[in-house]
């Protein structure tokens, strides 16, 4: 299988300065970024590609790697 690397999107990485001085990560101060933040890892999209000779055995791999 080809899976692509899990990436945190940059931009909620950032630390904001807070009025009382302290650093904070802009996904903690913000819902709306939070919740950006969170749909990046339960927002995947997975197509299995296989000759039509092997469609069954890519769909047991599938099932056993993916548990799908």
């Amino acid at each position: 299988m080809d899976l692509p690397p899990l990436k945190v999107v940059p931009d909620m990485k950032v630390k904001i300065l807070k009025e009382d001085g302290s650093l904070d990560y802009a996904s903690n101060m913000s819902t709306i970024t939070k919740s950006l933040y969170e749909a990046q890892f339960d927002h995947w999209r997975c197509r299995i590609y296989a000759p039509a000779s092997l469609s069954e055995e890519a769909s047991k791999i599938t099932k056993r790697e993916l548990g799908l």
